[in-house]
């Protein structure tokens, strides 16, 4: 705990009493977040809810780390026992895991003791080749024909081994050999840390457009399909900036990473990363193989060998960490852009104590009415069917007559109109009726009807009203939105309210989370009206 707080408290900037005992009140005692920036200042140092997040964030990844490190230290320590050579070097491994300050590097070091399927090198290993790698390698300098010294490791022709333990020439030696080195290579923690960080710094997020009848494969290269199946559902035009896309993974917006991730699980578009293969060949080759001295053969062998190791192994593995990192960075600015809109829209000013009428546009099934009064109580409702055309029709007359009785008998003094199709028609004729009658004490808005739809056919609509259709639920949630944004937004889902971006594409448990924090921190900013609220108002306080 105390490493955790003067860890977290140098890195955020705080004091290390701020720190622990906002830890405190937040694992400890399980307050919320809001709770302690407002009520608990005293101890806190008066840190805001930003800073109380920062907090907990930090706070449970690196718990979360050396929780992992306990876990894979105890495996490798088993490992370690199975040698004696393994167990004299057990010391320096649980150093290098001790001071690892990020998941990546933790899971590099652990890479060599992870538990895996069969591989070529567990195969050559098995046929006991690693002895011939080690005297490759010790005796690098000095060897000048590697089939001479191969030779020995080849199984003799009467032998009665198992035939899967055989190693059939010296071309078979030498593979198994340089398959064991490669997988070294590949799951040595430094090298895989200068191949990833120069992949950071070369690459480029590069996205192709999948012609018709061309398919991609599980390593997401293009093939084409003799059957030519049904073209996708998709309408690929949406697509078109990113049907020969290529920029700097270093600069990638979030809002484009998520655009091409969403093409590529649509088949639109095939995806990757396009790296500097000849740099990190290169440095990979260098690094590898500093301060060896080596023959001339042993050195084209081991080059090789290193190719084979990135190519092969070392390349798919990096470009998984990448678009993996490249998605969760975009996650967490998609999820911050979304819970600022929603902040924004919840803590817009309410307009209280009018009586309003709130209206759903339709065409076809004809407009809702709904009035509530000034508590947001509903007095009355009405569907009519109108031509909302430029032509005055008899049902425009009707129409405009009976929009006017409602305005006149309830007293209405705001009318809100939702955004949805029909908006601008239905707009239309309300300011036509209000210029007409000379009703200059009425306004009329538009309102955003995002989850009105959503809102009409949950449990606690039909406890409220279990006699209305839904589509008038949607008009009193409308005019209720005009009324009071944080009272009546708060019973939606946020995801369904439409204020952010590729909602759908990003980690859901995040989201919610996210989204929920917002909803408790601007209803705990605002407070509620006890004798009005809904029980999903009072569920955040």
């Amino acid at each position: 705990m105390i490493n955790l707080v003067a860890k977290i408290s140098a890195e955020l900037g705080l004091k290390e009493f701020q720190v622990n005992n906002s830890v405190k009140l937040m694992f400890e005692e399980e307050c919320t977040i809001p709770f302690v920036a407002r009520y608990r200042k005293e101890q806190t140092g008066s840190i805001d809810e930003v800073a109380l997040r920062d907090i907990r964030d930090r706070y449970n990844y690196l718990t979360e780390l050396e929780t992992n490190k306990v876990k894979y230290l105890k495996v490798v320590e088993e490992h370690c026992k199975k040698s004696p050579e393994l167990m004299a070097k057990f010391p320096e491994l649980k150093a290098k895991f001790e001071k690892t300050e990020t998941k990546q590097e933790l899971e590099d070091l652990y890479l060599p003791f992870k538990p895996k399927r069969r591989t070529r090198a567990m195969i050559a290993k098995e046929k006991g080749l690693e002895p011939l790698l080690e005297k490759i390698l010790a005796e690098a300098a000095s060897i000048s024909d590697l089939s001479l010294i191969a030779k020995p490791f080849v199984t003799a022709a009467d032998s009665t081994i198992d035939p899967t333990l055989k190693v059939a020439d010296v071309k078979a030696a030498l593979a198994g050999a340089a398959d064991i080195y490669a997988e070294r290579i590949a799951e040595t923690a430094e090298l895989r840390s200068l191949v990833r960080q120069i992949s950071q710094d070369s690459g480029f997020l590069v996205s192709k457009k999948i012609e018709s009848g061309e398919h991609v494969n599980e390593d997401g290269e293009a093939i084409k399909d003799p059957k030519d199946k049904k073209m996708k559902k998709t309408d690929p035009s949406k697509y078109q900036n990113y049907f020969d896309y290529r920029e700097p993974i270093s600069k990638a917006a979030s809002h484009r990473v998520m655009a091409v991730r969403r093409g590529e699980a649509e088949k639109v578009l095939r995806v990757a990363i396009d790296v500097d293969v000849e740099r990190i060949v290169s440095e990979l080759r260098t690094q590898a193989l500093v301060g060896r001295s080596m023959s001339p053969e042993v050195k084209d062998w081991l080059n090789n060998v290193i190719d084979d190791s990135y190519r092969r192994l070392i390349s798919t593995s990096i470009e998984t960490e990448l678009r993996l990192q490249l998605k969760q960075t975009a996650e967490v600015e998609a999820i911050r852009v979304f819970s600022e809109n929603l902040e924004n829209l919840l803590l817009l000013p309410p307009i209280p104590n009018h009586v309003v009428l709130g209206v759903d546009p339709g065409l076809r099934t004809g407009c809702k009415f709904a009035i509530v009064n000034e508590t947001g109580k509903l007095l009355h409702s009405n569907t009519l069917m109108t031509d909302l055309g430029d032509r005055e029709t008899n049902k425009t007359v009707v129409a405009k007559a009976e929009v006017l009785k409602m305005l006149k008998d309830f007293d209405v003094k705001y009318i809100a109109i939702g955004n949805g199709t029909g908006s601008r028609e239905i707009t239309r004729l309300i300011a036509a009726v209000m210029k007409e009658n000379e009703l200059k004490d009425i306004k009329r808005l538009v309102v955003s009807e995002a989850g009105a739809s959503v809102y009409s056919t949950m449990d606690i609509a039909r406890e409220e009203f279990p006699d209305l259709d839904p589509t008038i639920r949607s008009a009193v949630s409308i005019a209720r939105r005009l009324q009071d944004p944080l009272a009546e937004l708060v019973k939606i889902d946020p995801r369904s309210i439409g204020v952010g971006q590729y909602q759908h594409d990003v980690n859901v448990t995040k989201l919610k989370t996210s989204l929920e924090e917002v909803v408790e921190s601007c209803v705990n900013r605002v407070g509620v009206n006890i004798n009005t609220a809904s029980y999903k108002l009072l569920s955040y306080v």
